[in-house]
């Protein structure tokens, strides 16, 4: 029986070498021989590449081997905004917040038009725990009620799409949000426009909503390219 922690530690030392470029044009080694370069039995690497296979990230060809599909095809969320050692950061990151812009601009526009006084009600409390925790310095805090007040408008936008569409995405954005708002300026931008984005939903406009998430994640971005990726090494 093949253990699950050894297919896991084999898949990921597997897909880090896809992702720095290995096996672009050519199939995978023997399997033999990828077992011994991994260092796990042929019986786990069968199972990695079942792995891969299943999401997309392999195919195999009749008569010529295992090939690494194009990145576009791959099939799981998680594997696609995991960062290989020769990932693009920057391209990665502007990515993953386009996505979410295409979610959650369209999230705040159905939300406007079928959110409760309650809803409002916990958006502004978790509004007050961001601005509390910005006052104390404390960046989990602050990144806490920042994802719990987004997730009030993914969870009662009425379609049950949205929030499973956004969960890989928010997944990956969080190590960036605790980057992000480790900096006073973010945060204070960030607690004006999560204020804008309430306001806009008290009138119930969901035009007017849509714009004022808009407004937020062009500032996310903002922050993200001059606090973070602009700071950083290549």
């Amino acid at each position: 029986m093949v253990h699950g922690n050894r297919v896991d530690e084999a898949v990921a030392r597997l897909l880090a070498r896809i992702r720095a470029g290995e096996f672009t044009d050519e199939p995978l080694p023997r399997e033999a021989d990828l077992a011994q370069e991994s260092g796990v039995s042929r019986a786990t690497l069968r199972e990695a590449v079942k792995v891969l296979k299943t999401q997309g990230v392999l195919r195999v060809e009749q008569g010529r081997g295992t090939y690494v599909n194009p990145i576009t095809e791959w099939e799981s969320l998680d594997l696609l905004a995991t960062p290989g050692p020769h990932a693009n950061r920057e391209e990665l990151s502007v990515q993953l917040i386009q996505a979410r812009r295409m979610i959650e601009v369209g999230a705040a526009e159905l939300f406007a038009g079928v959110c409760t006084d309650d809803d409002l009600e916990r958006m502004r409390q978790h509004l007050e725990g961001m601005s509390r925790a910005d006052a104390a310095g404390d960046v989990g805090a602050f990144v806490h009620h920042d994802l719990a007040f987004h997730d009030v408008i993914l969870q009662g936008c009425g379609n049950v799409f949205v929030p499973l569409l956004m969960r890989p995405v928010s997944r990956h954005l969080a190590k960036a949000r605790y980057e992000t708002s480790a900096v006073p300026q973010v945060r204070t931008n960030a607690l004006g426009q999560h204020a804008a984005i309430l306001a806009a939903l008290r009138t119930g406009d969901p035009d007017a909503s849509a714009s004022a998430m808009l407004g937020h994640l062009r500032q996310t971005d903002d922050d993200l390219h001059r606090e973070i990726l602009q700071r950083t090494p290549a």
